[in-house]
């Protein structure tokens, strides 16, 4: 009997979901985003975190070629990643959320219920249902849009958190080389301030100047030993910092990378959009952090559907055997249910309002996103023409400052100038070097946080960006960070002359 309930349901099942129905909802849906205003326009999101090419009006974005040098920036970075544990966690959370979209779509299959029970005495029932939904008026192809969504909006979360770990990983190359040239410059303060002491000696010595001359002279070098020490605990801070983001202690370190000239090429700020260009508007639209908000409002939507979905009944089709104690035979058939909502008060119809209000918070979040990453590049385009006329300006005026103060210790040698002179121009040396240290690193960090924002930090310094299959495979353990290394070796095939990289033969 049971063999002949499953010869009748198979029709039925057949007819109700075919393979290709399922195979269609994997295709991933289109999130909205726009540029300001009603944010669901008609563009789409691209989960990849390489930017489209010139069919996707956005151009290409190639590497620097100091970034590759070994021990430097970016294998700093690469060694980051591999560290990481929040990348490892958003690696699971891809995952987690495929197997969700497993489960969402698992509402499209027969649901087989199968139940038994013991009364007093001798008295006993037991029944088994198997149920094919029908009609739900969307809610199992919303629950797996939304699965899908949700697994989309991890891996772009992925990305921004991979995008994070590299930016925190160059920040914290780039101070410690701050550092280390604020320590060079407080060592040549404290050379210049004893060499000076001993020249107050010999000049008290000789008979040129007294006693108090040489005290003065060695209080300055005192305080510049202080500042000098000052400056070796910052560096201490620094490579704290780097050990804490990179797992290891940060050694002999490459000049920091300049990503101007390849950055400015990469955004392509002409204001038109022919000829493969992109506006600022729309690389800020590619960035991590935007996607990943358009991402969970998509699935803010998907969610919402289902919610407004659940508010209706379903139509199934069930197939049943069915027995008890007070009938030796059994009871079966074929037919149709209808299912009703249960509703709590007015709890259903809440629940699908705040889905709705949680999808527009989302798509806000994504314009909030995108304003934070206009104003960080934004500031470097500001910023960067100041700074390198400032350093141009810095340069000139430390080159006439050691003039000066070769010549006020030739002078002093001789009692036609001072101690003050001499500590006087020495001072205005060292804010020179610090200001001119700070301005130069100052663009760096610029540099680099433009960059990040955009998402193209990666790129910029050759280092493969990882796809959604690549990130499926490694959560679940097949490959490691041997595999990491593997795919972070610069691509020569992004090579230009932009970045004075050879071109790839052919």
């Amino acid at each position: 009997m049971v063999l002949a309930m499953f010869v009748l349901a198979g029709p039925v099942l057949q007819g109700c979901v075919s393979a290709s129905d399922i195979m269609a909802e994997r295709a991933t849906r289109p999130v909205q985003t726009g540029t300001g205003g009603d944010v669901r326009k008609d563009k789409r999101i691209s989960f990849s975190t390489q930017p489209p090419g010139k069919d996707g009006s956005l151009p290409p974005v190639t590497a620097v070629r100091s970034a590759k040098e070994p021990g430097g920036l970016r294998d700093t970075v690469v060694a980051a990643l591999d560290y990481s544990t929040e990348v490892r966690g958003a690696r699971t959370a891809i995952a987690a959320a495929d197997a969700n979209v497993e489960v969402a779509r698992s509402g499209y299959y027969p649901t087989l219920q199968s139940e038994a029970g013991i009364g007093t005495g001798s008295s006993h029932d037991y029944g088994v249902t198997l149920s094919q939904p029908l009609y739900d008026w969307g809610r199992t192809s919303a629950q797996v849009s939304g699965a899908q969504a949700g697994r989309s909006a991890a891996f772009v979360e992925f990305s921004a958190q991979r995008e994070q770990i590299m930016l925190d990983a160059a920040s914290a190359y780039i101070a410690v080389a701050r550092t280390t040239e604020l320590e060079r410059v407080a060592a040549d303060e404290l050379t210049a301030y004893q060499r000076i002491s001993g020249l107050a000696r010999q000049r008290t010595e000789g008979g040129y100047g007294d006693a108090t001359e040489a005290a003065l002279a060695q209080l300055h070098v005192d305080q510049a030993q202080s500042s000098f020490e000052e400056t070796r605990g910052k560096i201490q801070d620094a490579r704290s910092v780097f050990m804490s983001r990179v797992g290891r202690a940060p050694g002999a370190l490459a000049p920091v990378p300049e990503l101007s000239t390849t950055l400015k090429t990469a955004l392509r700020l002409s204001g038109s959009k022919t000829g493969g260009e992109a506006s600022l508007g729309d690389r800020a639209d590619q960035s991590p952090s935007v996607k990943a908000a358009l991402a969970r409002a998509e699935k803010a939507n998907a969610d919402a559907t289902a919610q407004k979905a659940e508010l209706f009944p379903t139509l199934s089709a069930e197939a049943y055997v069915r027995g008890d104690s007070d009938d030796d035979g059994l009871n079966n058939g074929i037919g149709l249910r209808l299912n009703g909502p249960t509703l709590t008060g007015f709890s259903n119809f809440r629940r699908a309002e705040a889905a709705r209000r949680l999808a527009e918070q989302e798509r806000w979040n994504a314009q909030t996103s995108k304003r934070d990453v206009l104003r960080q590049v934004q500031a470097f385009l500001d910023q960067e023409p100041i700074l390198r006329s400032r350093q141009a300006g810095l340069k000139e005026q430390r080159k006439r400052a050691v003039q000066l103060r070769d010549l006020y210790e030739d002078q002093f040698k001789t009692s036609k100038r001072t101690l003050s002179d001499l500590v006087t121009v020495q001072s205005e040396l060292t804010q020179i070097e610090t200001a001119l240290i700070n301005a130069q690193f100052d663009l760096y960090d610029l540099q680099y946080q433009a960059a990040g924002a955009l998402g193209l930090l990666g790129n910029l310094l050759a280092i493969a960006p990882v796809s959604e299959e690549e990130s499926a495979l490694q959560s679940n353990g097949v490959s490691g960070s041997a595999s990491q290394r593997q795919r972070s070796r610069p691509n020569k095939a992004r090579a230009c002359n932009v970045c004075a990289l050879p071109k790839k033969a052919g």
